[in-house]
């Protein structure tokens, strides 16, 4: 096992679990269901739910405890005492609901699955848990449960057969991202960096070579201080029911650059973790270690995160909580996705809301930008590398034009208020105001979302009782 796959195992444990069901709310709002493992397991659940009702108003029915077995069952001689036990036997027996530990008839009992062998009984043994691959941020039901929340994947129609809209920059980012980098000419990045990669790309570890190929393109010896750092501070795009983003990696500001006011009132927008020294405004992301459905909807959610946070610095202290140009349908976002040596960029851009969006939020369009074959051979790995690192560097650039338009809007409000500036800030969501009076430091802004965090544990735990079990 390599050092970077043993990290991941230490320092974030929770990744090997399984993650807990959805709440019930999730099931009840999204517009379609699919077939799916957690959507038959949350039928089962209320299945259960509902055989327990009913055997409680069975009980209820019941006779009381304290009567009789002579008078529940109405013989009264001896005589008569072998013939009525009989037949009340044939009938099921006496009523055992009052009794402790009593199981009713549905209740849920524990799968098994029959693994035959050749010349010996059948043995019953447990169903294995799913793959840790395969859990975490994924589903079909996922996928229409971003849709309805006008967070709109690539290729998307609507029932009308309109596709969402592209973005106007799409032919200036595929420009920025398809330059030539004297860095990675062919006497610098050789035929065995690319044998090397190659090798990396088949071995039979998906995880393992998924780190080393990320190292490989990102140019990043060891850890980076942004691998596997679960969005858990960013506020929901969505009503809160589903688990948060949790991309491979991603570039960001680092914190210093913007002012601490707007870092305070913006919070929840901009900083993805509780520690406030990780990069904040993720714009660029990179999924690599799933499915390809699984890495899709995670760069999807990530990436739609990332352009909140670099709308939210465009509209940081506007008129009304955006003016001017707020949705100028441009990309500010890049999200990557590397599968089976396929490397795949894409962006992500606000859209306005729509009549039908949940109170009035605004929408998020993924686009398809290029792919690269990086395994076809050393001139496509080349190209790869350079798209990669040119989108990391526009991304950049991005990212700091919208924190210095953010730091001069909140210069020229303290110049022209005699440099006394209000706490209360709009946010860029409608105008509304996200701090208080007095003063609002990170501190204050870290237990506000620590305490939201522990409020979404307790939600899902009492959901799901297996999940403390499961973390100890």
């Amino acid at each position: 096992m390599s050092i970077r796959q043993r990290s991941r195992d230490d320092a974030f444990p929770w990744r090997k679990k399984r993650h807990p069901i959805y709440p019930p709310r999730f099931w009840d709002n999204v517009s379609k269901l699919f077939l799916e493992r957690r959507a038959l397991r949350e039928l089962d659940r209320r299945n259960d739910e509902a055989a327990d009702d009913s055997s409680t108003e069975e009980e209820s029915k019941s006779p009381s405890h304290g009567t009789a077995v002579g008078e529940t069952m109405g013989f009264s001689g001896p005589q008569e005492r072998s013939a009525v036990l009989l037949r009340f036997a044939r009938h099921g027996g006496p009523d055992l609901t009052h009794l402790r530990g009593y199981r009713p008839k549905g209740a849920r009992r524990k799968k098994f699955r029959k693994v035959k062998y050749s010349g010996e009984v059948s043995e019953e043994i447990p169903s294995r848990e799913l793959s840790t691959l395969t859990t975490g941020l994924h589903g079909r039901c996922l996928e229409q449960h971003l849709i309805d929340h006008n967070i709109l994947p690539p290729y998307y129609k609507d029932r009308k057969g309109n596709e969402a809209p592209v973005p106007a920059n799409l032919e200036e980012i595929r420009q920025a991202i398809g330059r030539r980098r004297p860095s990675l000419s062919s006497s610098r990045c050789t035929n065995d960096d690319f044998d090397t990669f190659a090798k990396v790309c088949n071995q039979y570890q998906p995880t393992v070579h998924m780190d080393k190929a990320l190292s490989i393109i990102t140019g990043r010896h060891g850890l980076s201080e942004t691998y596997a750092v679960d969005f858990s501070n960013m506020d929901d795009l969505t009503d809160g029911t589903i688990l948060w983003a949790y991309p491979d990696e991603y570039d960001g500001a680092e914190p210093e650059q913007l002012h601490k006011q707007i870092r305070a009132d913006l919070c929840g927008l901009l900083y993805t973790s509780r520690k406030m020294v990780l990069p904040i405004v993720p714009n660029n992301v990179v999924v690599a270690t799933g499915s390809l459905l699984r890495d899709q909807l995670q760069a999807q959610y990530s990436a739609a995160l990332g352009s909140r946070a670099v709308r939210s610095l465009q509209t940081y202290a506007t008129k009304a909580g955006g003016g001017g140009d707020v949705y100028d349908n441009k990309a500010y976002t890049l999200a990557w996705i590397f599968q089976n040596g396929v490397l795949q960029a894409f962006t992500s851009h606000p859209l306005p809301p729509s009549p039908s969006s949940p109170g009035g939020r605004p929408g998020y369009a993924m686009t398809p930008v290029d792919m690269w074959l990086m395994t076809k051979n050393a001139a496509s790995f080349r190209e790869g590398l350079a798209a990669f690192r040119n989108g990391r560097d526009w991304a950049k650039q991005m990212r700091d034009d919208a924190i210095a338009q953010a730091n001069q809007r909140r210069a020229d409000a303290a110049a022209a208020s005699g440099g006394a500036v209000d706490d209360r800030r709009l946010d860029g969501r409608q105008g509304r105001h996200t701090g208080r009076r007095g003063q609002f430091t990170l501190m204050t802004c870290c237990r506000h979302r620590l305490g939201a965090a522990l409020a979404v544990w307790c939600r899902y735990a009492l959901a799901s009782p297996a999940l403390y079990r499961s973390r100890r």
